[in-house]
This record gives C-alpha cells, sequence and structure tokens, in this order.
C-alpha cells in the first residue's frame, strides 16, 4: 500500500496561493511562494497510486491556474502624457536594433513624482547611446506618451505603461552599480555573429541565440510562418534542448551529476543570452526540475515535471499566462507528451524518424488553439518541412556555436563558420520551397474560449489516470478520437455582431476603417501603410475582422492611391476574401498608385472606377454614395491638382448610422461638397487628411455638421497632425473628437434608439 504525504505538501501550497491571490505579496513574494509550493510538491507527490496522482497533479494544475494565470490584478491609471518629463528607473531591456534602441525600465521616478510602485516604460533612444547600458540605473527627460492597448478587443494589456522619446538635445543620466552582465555579454555576441556571417546566416543567429527574431527580414517571417516551421527562428524549448543536450554529450567523459549540472548551467546561461523568452525560460525551468529530480533520487515522468512547474513560473510573472509565445511553447510540449504517449513509448522508444514525427503532430495539435486564436492560420502538412528542419537546426546551433567559440583560432573557426552558413541558406531554400508548395490555411476565426480548457482538462485527465489502463489499446484509440475532436473544435465559430457600426482603426499614419450595415455587408474603407510601425492590415485590419468573425469583405474602397492609405492592400486580399474593389483611379503608373493596379492583377481583380452620383449599394434604408471626385478621365491629372483632392467621398447611411468618410480632401474637395452636397447634418466625419490644416474648413464643417469626428493620424507624426487650428474649429462648434494617437481604435455600434457610440479602448467623451 502506498503512503501519501500530499495532503500536507498540497496544503501549504493552497495556503500559499490563498495568500497570494488576495494580493498582499509582492511580486518578489510571488517567486518565494511558488518556489516553497513546488519544492514541497515534489517531495509529496508519490510516484505511483492512482488517486494520489490525480489528486496531486490536478491539484498543482488548479494552482498554476487560479493562484498564477487567472490572478486578478488591477490595471493601473496610465501615466498621463506629458511634453517634458524626468523619467528614471532600473534597466530591465536593451536592445540596439536598426533603426535605434527599444529600452524598458522599471521606471521609479516620473516627473515631481516617486512612484510607490515600479512601472513599465519603454523608451526609444537613439544607438548613439551605445549597444548596452552603463549602469543599472538610468534616468531621461522627454517626450511621454500613454502607452495603448492593441486593435482588437479582449487584446492582453500593454507591456509597457508609457512611451518616452528623449528630447534630441539630452543624452541618458546614469545612476550608481554597474549593468547586469548579461547586456555586455549579448553585445559581445552580437559584435561577434554581425563580423562572421553575413545577410540571413547572421539573421538567423541572431535570432536563435539572442531572440532578435525582428531582425529577419518579412518575406522570411513570411516563409518559416507559412512552412509551420516559425519555433525554429524564435527561442523556444527546442534551442534549450539542444543545447543542454549538446553540453551533455561534450561532458560525457565525467559523471552523471556533472553532465546534469553542466547541462542545467548551459541552459540557464543560453535563456539570459536570449533575453529570458517565456518559451526558454518554461523550459529552462523543466530542465531545472527533472535535474533536481535526477540529482535528488525523485525521477519523476516529463508530464509530472511540467505540471510542477507551471505553478511556479506563474507565480513569478502571472502575465506569462497571456504571453503567445509561452503558451505555445507550452502547448507544443504537452502536445508532444501526450502524442508520445498515445502511440506508446515502446513504439517510438529512441530518437527517429517515427519519434519526430509523432513529436512534430503532436506538437502541432497542442500549438493549435494558441495558432488558430491569435494568428488565425495554420499550416496543415508543417510535419513535411519539420522532417528537415529540425535535424538541419540541431546541426546549425553546435556549428554557430563552435564558431563563436573557437574565434580566436582563424582557421578552426572559419571552417565553423563556413558550415553554418551553408547549413542556413540550405535550411532558407528548403523553407522557401516548402511555403510555396504546402497549403496554408488562414483567415480562420477566433474559436470559443473554452477549447483550451477542455485541451487543458483532456491532458491533465489522462496522465492523471495510470499507466496500465492508458495502454490499453481500446483506451488509446478513444483518446485519439477525443484529441481529433478536439482539434476539430478549434475551427468552430459563432456568427459575427449584427450591424450597424463602425470601427475606425489605428494603422498609425494613415487610415483604415471597417463597418458593417444591417443588410450584413461587410466594408473596408482604406487599408494603412505598409510601412513605419508595421503592416496596417496585418497588424489591425485582419486582426479586427477576426475578431469579429468575419471571413469575407463584400466592398472595398480605396480613398485615393496614396502608400499611407493602400500600402497593406496586398496583405489584406491575401488573407481575406474581397468580392469588389472601388476607387476613382487616379494617379501616376509610377510610384504606390501603379502598385495598386499590380496588386489587384495578382489577386484576379480589378478596380470599379467610381465618381460623384455613383450609389455602391442601395438597400431600403441601407445605402453608399459617392460624392467625390466629379467624373474625369482617370488617366488625366486629377482634379484639384493633386491626388488628396482627388479622394473618395462616401456617404454610408444606415439608420441612425450616417458616416462621412473624407478621404484626405483638401480646399477642392471640401469647396466641391460644399457646393453639391446633401447639405444634411451627419453623425460621425471622418475628419479629412489626418486633421491637416489644408482641411475641415470653416464652411465644410458647418455643410456637415457632425456630432462627432474622426481623425486617423499616427504618434508622434512627422508632420504635425492634427493642426491646432483645426482642432479649434471642432471645439467651437461642440463636436467631440476622437484620435487614433490618443484613443486607439475606436468603434461605434449604434442600437435603433438611441445611437450610442462605443469606443476601444473605453474612453471618455470629451470636447477637443
Amino acid at each position: 500500500m502506498t503512503s501519501w504525504k500530499a495532503p500536507t505538501g498540497l496544503g501549504t501550497s493552497l495556503a500559499l496561493a490563498a495568500g497570494a491571490g488576495l494580493g498582499q505579496i509582492s511580486p518578489a513574494g510571488w517567486f518565494g511562494a511558488g518556489s516553497v509550493a513546488m519544492i514541497v510538491l515534489i517531495l509529496s507527490i508519490p510516484r505511483r497510486g492512482t488517486g494520489p496522482r490525480l489528486a496531486a497533479i490536478g491539484a498543482t494544475l488548479m494552482l498554476a491556474l487560479s493562484s498564477g494565470g487567472l490572478r486578478s490584478v488591477p490595471e493601473e491609471a496610465p501615466l498621463p502624457s506629458l511634453d517634458s518629463a524626468w523619467v528614471a528607473g532600473r534597466v530591465r531591456r536593451w536592445e540596439a536594433l536598426p533603426w535605434g534602441l527599444d529600452i524598458r525600465i522599471d521606471a521609479y521616478q516620473f516627473g515631481p513624482t516617486r512612484l510607490s510602485r515600479p512601472r513599465r516604460v519603454r523608451i526609444y533612444a537613439p544607438l548613439e547611446w551605445g549597444r548596452h547600458p552603463q549602469s543599472r540605473w538610468l534616468g531621461v527627460r522627454g517626450r511621454v506618451r500613454e502607452e495603448r492597448r492593441g486593435t482588437v478587443p479582449d487584446a492582453p494589456p500593454p507591456q509597457a505603461a508609457a512611451r518616452v522619446f528623449p528630447h534630441p538635445s539630452t543624452g541618458p543620466h546614469w545612476g550608481p552599480g554597474n549593468p547586469d552582465p548579461v547586456y555586455r555579454w549579448r553585445s559581445r555576441l552580437l559584435t561577434v555573429i554581425t563580423r562572421q556571417y553575413r545577410e540571413f546566416p547572421a539573421r538567423l543567429a541572431q535570432a536563435i541565440l539572442l531572440g532578435r527574431s525582428r531582425v529577419l527580414e518579412t518575406g522570411e517571417r513570411d516563409a518559416f510562418r507559412r512552412a509551420g516551421a516559425s519555433h525554429i527562428v524564435a527561442v523556444s524549448g527546442l534551442h534549450v534542448g539542444l543545447v543542454s543536450l549538446l553540453v551533455g554529450v561534450a561532458l560525457s567523459p565525467l559523471g552523471l551529476r556533472s553532465r546534469l549540472v553542466g547541462a542545467l548551467l548551459a541552459a540557464w546561461i543560453y535563456a539570459a543570452l536570449a533575453g529570458w523568452s517565456p518559451s526558454a525560460l518554461r523550459a529552462t525551468v523543466l530542465v531545472t526540475a527533472v535535474t533536481a529530480g535526477s540529482l535528488g533520487f525523485r525521477p519523476r515522468s516529463a508530464a509530472a515535471w511540467l505540471a510542477l512547474a507551471l505553478p511556479w513560473l506563474l507565480w513569478f510573472d502571472p502575465a506569462l499566462s497571456r504571453s503567445v509565445s509561452f503558451l505555445l511553447s507550452v502547448g507544443a510540449v504537452s502536445g508532444i507528451l501526450l502524442a508520445l504517449d498515445l502511440v506508446g513509448r515502446k513504439t517510438v522508444s529512441g530518437v527517429g524518424p517515427l519519434s519526430l514525427i509523432v513529436a512534430s503532430v503532436g506538437a502541432q495539435w497542442g500549438t493549435l488553439p494558441t495558432s488558430v486564436t491569435v494568428f488565425g492560420a495554420f499550416s496543415p502538412l508543417a510535419l513535411l518541412p519539420n522532417l528537415v528542419v529540425i535535424p538541419l537546426a540541431g546541426l546549425y546551433l553546435p556549428a554557430v556555436f563552435l564558431g563563436i567559440l573557437t574565434h580566436p583560432i582563424p582557421l578552426l573557426s572559419s571552417l565553423f563558420t563556413e558550415a553554418a552558413g551553408l547549413l542556413a541558406m540550405v535550411l532558407l531554400e528548403w523553407i522557401t520551397f516548402s511555403a510555396k508548395v504546402l497549403p496554408f490555411v488562414h483567415g480562420l476565426l477566433k474559436p470559443s474560449p473554452l477549447v483550451p480548457v477542455l485541451y487543458l482538462l483532456f491532458i491533465s485527465l489522462w496522465f492523471s489516470t495510470p499507466e496500465p489502463f492508458r495502454g490499453r489499446v481500446r483506451v488509446r484509440l478513444g483518446g485519439f478520437m477525443l484529441a481529433a475532436l478536439l482539434a476539430g473544435s478549434c475551427f468552430l465559430s459563432g456568427s459575427p455582431p449584427p450591424g450597424p457600426w463602425v470601427a475606425f482603426l489605428d494603422v498609425g499614419q494613415g487610415d483604415a476603417a471597417v463597418f458593417r450595415l444591417s443588410d450584413g455587408s461587410v466594408w473596408v474603407v482604406d487599408v494603412g501603410d505598409d510601412r513605419g510601425p508595421g503592416d496596417g492590415a496585418r497588424n489591425a485590419v485582419i486582426p479586427y475582422l477576426r475578431h469579429n468573425r468575419i471571413t469575407r469583405v463584400n466592398g472595398l474602397i480605396l480613398s485615393h492611391r496614396h502608400r499611407d492609405h493602400i500600402g497593406a492592400l496586398g496583405s489584406l486580399l491575401q488573407t481575406i476574401p474581397v468580392d469588389r474593389v472601388y476607387d476613382a483611379g487616379y494617379g501616376s503608373v509610377r510610384g504606390s498608385a501603379g502598385v495598386v493596379d499590380s496588386v489587384l492583377a495578382h489577386h484576379g481583380l480589378t478596380s470599379c472606377l467610381i465618381a460623384a452620383g455613383d450609389t455602391l449599394l442601395h438597400q431600403g434604408a441601407v445605402s453608399i454614395i459617392v460624392l467625390h471626385p466629379p467624373r474625369g478621365n482617370p488617366e488625366g491629372d486629377p482634379p484639384g491638382g493633386n491626388l488628396n483632392e482627388a479622394s473618395v467621398m462616401v456617404l454610408v447611411q444606415d439608420e441612425p448610422m450616417r458616416i462621412l468618410f473624407a478621404g484626405d480632401g483638401e480646399q477642392f474637395a471640401e469647396a466641391s461638397y460644399v457646393k453639391n452636397g446633401p447639405h444634411e447634418a451627419v453623425g460621425i466625419l471622418k475628419v479629412g487628411h489626418h486633421g491637416s490644416s489644408t482641411s475641415s474648413s470653416p464652411e465644410f464643417l458647418d455643410a456637415v455638421r457632425p456630432e462627432w469626428g474622426i481623425i486617423s493620424c499616427g504618434s508622434e507624426n512627422q508632420f504635425g497632425h492634427p493642426s491646432d487650428g483645426v482642432l479649434e474649429r471642432f471645439r467651437n462648434r461642440e463636436i467631440t473628437v476622437f484620435r487614433t494617437d490618443q484613443d486607439g481604435s475606436v468603434v461605434f455600434r449604434f442600437d435603433r434608439n438611441p445611437a450610442i457610440p462605443l469606443t476601444y479602448p473605453p474612453v471618455p467623451t470629451r470636447r477637443e
């Protein structure tokens, strides 16, 4: 009969969790509570016995979720936006990128106020400040702007409370204490990598050694994503496992304990150099648990160690439960362990092709809920490229390490460097080929939030049952069928919310809007830029459509062919089917105007040329009417003398919603509206030309008489949009103004009585 000491250990752990759940324990307390609970559980859970295993693993998982992942932490008030403020704190991240420095600090001083709790602040600084910090503490004076949420509702809160743009005339003010040595190690490693490698091999080395996947080119990231091999270019548990394995093999002449300790140290060093990515942290903690169990003569299954490691990680940082990379990492490991157990360890014993196939399928199964929820896409045949990619990565990683370690010996280092470069190029060619020929499913809708819960419940119940029972053929077959049903549930979704509603999306310095009418049709007006902070369609339009369970766009209206309005057109058409594209057609065949026709032709579409007087939709009380530009020859000069003046103006009516989209129209376009327009008050005006002083004339505003004005512009944009004079005109007319640079994406949902706007994120209605 198996004795069980777990009740005392679990009682202690739950008591710690309950105390921490009250929000009275500091982050250091979370770390300590999680560590103590993990140690107690390691020592108390028996190796055998169905009842104790079920209770212990189930309680551990509940501990992880309730005490860490789902702990309610009230959001603090955002730091105010100031034109000049002093911000000082402890350096938490220092990343040198091609465009400048991305610095994160835990701020304790904000202006004249000393904060009671540190707030994470993001600083954008020039490269002249250096590739690594000179101290643990940093102070800077600059413009402070609030960090906003993402475009999609229900998105996790931002990682930083504010953004700081240092004044050009000021530099960093260093405090006491030496900097974290990890920054110097990363800087030196980066120098060696960029010296020894060029182009893709250099970018790949930075991605898998330092966690700098952002240095990869857009086409390279897309190829890995479409081939289902993104895990190769992001530091993951695979890399931590490879590093630990390589060190263990190198120390094979030594004893078992020496090899285990060496592999453990290598895992922690690698995780530190990689910037403590969530997936690397998870894998390193798991390696630590396994090593501690082996050294303490308490060996257990990998599933048990994973269940024991999760509470420790989530206690240490509850935000990990909202980290996509962490969820993907945990899901991949859980899926691999489940797949190996379902097939049978005797069947896939050792390391071979069958083990790799089973592990790849399991990893894709485990990451499917997160992939579909976050990215709306997956590669159904990712197994095929990964059969080649993983062995290549297993050879590339040690080649890079050996090339760096032998750097003082040029002849030996050059051999490893050449080998690594060759492996990198072979890997890129294989990934590029796979991305072209293999199917890639995208545009998937967000599944029910119940799906991840069912996944977790199935995995925990499966590993809680005794091994002899799981080994039965019928039980395994039932497990396969249930796993397949769970995978299929990831592709089920509900219907989109009924109209009318409209969303003005935050795409930086550009325009993009989505609206749904009561007849069920969905329309998009402009798609944003593909430069600056990112691709407007990929980062804002497509995620918003997916969140609202929209799989097809009935009409896409391009106001005019400037890049900040149409730059991301290709990204949208690659992902979401579009029935018709409407455009005035003006613009030279060179530059962004000519690119529109090429992109449309590539996707088998042609632009429907429209002009004033055209009706794009008329269904009862629902209508979309074109008010500008006047009919003319699109191959000639645009009316008004420039492309902005040829912007399409459309009036959307679906009572009680009335919206006027003004594009980038200026004096000529607005004068045309004043002369020929319907002269009826509209509820919402999409303010012309991002609030520029050349638009929103007093005569135009008096003719439109909007209740709300939406200005789409980028934070700290170089054009100074919106103009102070324009804001004054809105104030004088008591028109409520929302700005995407300050308010983020703005959503209006209309009930029939009354019409009520709802902004996302919620902001107080104010007069500008």
